[in-house]
């Protein structure tokens, strides 16, 4: 099945008031492993509970992006880990609790890939047996290692990797895999086809991502709006008109 999930639903104001909702997709693989090669991914999307489908299209949170698999940058995201805890706007207080439940995580393993500084694999780790946190870059993996510390988290380990490396790490199978806000980095297709072949049967794919457009516009305090356009004119002028996520 693919749906947004209840984190979706709830009654967050836009970026003008509070954090952007949060947005999550789950997609429950279903379908054959018997002879020869399997035909893409065979998801289900059968409805749950009256909640609406998704085709698996809506799962990429940079549309403007798809059908383009970026370049790997070792550098890209360099000198940002020490920010990204603070810096960034939170997910939904609702989403662990909820993604657990909605995944059936309890005793069972769950990964989280691009895992940046521990922010979904921590808040994921008190409702599992184990979880692994999967990203390319060593200063996010530090980060994450002291988040957990100041946390008292201790089921959680940290792997360095790409998602494209998955099927070469050796990591065991899931019963939950997810993706916060870096699926649209990967190789998508070949990502997920390896994905397949992690999940146990019955596991969980989560995109998580946050998502303002369409969403109604509050009364608010009576505060000007954010100058959006104002400050990504002082970006470019300080950091140049090309889009990096660090330096």
């Amino acid at each position: 099945r693919i749906r947004p999930s209840e984190a979706e639903t709830m009654p967050f104001p836009t970026e003008e008031t509070t954090p952007p909702v949060t947005k999550m997709y789950l997609a429950i693989p279903s379908g054959c492993r018997s002879s020869g090669r399997r035909s893409r991914i065979p998801y289900s999307t059968r409805p749950r509970r009256g909640v609406s489908n998704h085709h698996l299209a809506p799962l990429d949170t940079h549309p403007e992006d798809r059908g383009v698999t970026p370049t790997y940058d070792p550098t890209l995201f360099r000198g940002t880990a020490a920010f990204y805890l603070r810096g960034r706007p939170p997910y939904s207080a609702a989403l662990p609790e909820s993604l657990a439940r909605e995944a059936n995580i309890e005793g069972r393993r769950v990964l989280d890939v691009g895992c940046g500084p521990g922010t979904v694999a921590i808040d994921l780790a008190p409702y599992a047996a184990e979880v692994v946190g999967l990203d390319p870059d060593g200063e996010m993996l530090v980060e994450a290692t002291r988040h957990a510390e100041r946390r008292g988290v201790s089921n959680v380990r940290w792997v360095q990797g790409r998602a494209e490396d998955l099927g070469t790490l050796d990591l065991g199978g899931f019963a939950l895999i997810t993706f916060a806000q870096s699926f649209h980095w990967t190789d998508r297709e070949a990502v997920a086809e390896v994905v397949y072949d992690l999940l146990e049967p019955g596991g969980t794919l989560a995109l998580i991502g946050h998502e303002v457009r369409g969403r109604p516009q509050p009364a608010g305090p009576g505060a000007p709006p954010i100058p959006h356009e104002a400050i990504q004119a002082l970006l470019d002028r300080t950091l140049g008109p090309e889009r990096r996520a660090g330096q």
